[in-house]
């Protein structure tokens, strides 16, 4: 397993912490979550170049198979918002002979969630009692984890680059949702939108 694999497998497990609640009266849309963290001691400003990974991994336990299908066009859509948002941001993209400052790979994988739910019937209270009974609801949820890795500060000897920025993006591609592609585009800007450390020019 590759360290870079590793940190999105790492990714993708804190994916399964977090939650969604369906049956609400909120939007599948307004439920996506876009987390971001960075390494705080990072100069970004310093850095000017990345490369990008020209793939996006499916993410699965080591030695599964991945249940799920990441078609082109979502895989484009990824690429291409990442590509976009960095350019936005003054950053160059180069090929890996060109020591690029930083490389940006992502993923997608697949948890499934469970709620319990609360239900209190509109009968059965009394002045002395009440009741309620609980209800389970299970479904699976898409996510999408992009990380940054310092190629600047990569080991001589173990060959590792540290990783500086990470975002796990939950919610876009779960099942039947209104224009999933249009969404992630959109979540993958908020993730560089809560990032403004890695904005390059003025």
């Amino acid at each position: 397993m590759t360290k870079l694999y590793m940190w999105l497998l790492c990714l993708a497990t804190l994916a399964s912490a977090c939650n969604l609640y369906p049956g609400s009266d909120a939007r599948t849309e307004d439920l996506d979550v876009v987390l971001t963290q960075y390494n705080d001691t990072t100069n970004f400003g310093a850095m000017s170049t990345y490369m990008l990974r020209d793939e996006v991994i499916p993410i699965v336990e080591d030695g599964s198979t991945p249940t799920f299908t990441i078609t082109p066009q979502l895989e484009q859509t990824v690429l291409d918002a990442i590509e976009a948002n960095l350019a936005a941001y003054g950053w160059t993209k180069v090929d890996s002979v060109d020591n690029p400052d930083m490389i940006f790979a992502s993923g997608i994988t697949v948890t499934k969630h469970t709620n319990i739910y609360e239900n209190f019937p509109a009968y059965g209270w009394g002045y002395y009692y009440h009741y309620y009974n609980y209800q389970v609801s299970t479904y699976p949820v898409g996510n999408i984890v992009i990380v940054g890795l310092n190629e600047n500060r990569r080991d001589p000897f173990t060959k590792v680059a540290p990783l500086v920025w990470q975002s796990l993006i939950q919610g876009p591609l779960v099942d039947n949702v209104d224009d999933p592609l249009g969404r992630v585009e959109r979540d993958i800007e908020q993730a560089f939108l809560q990032s403004t450390y890695l904005k390059l020019n003025p």
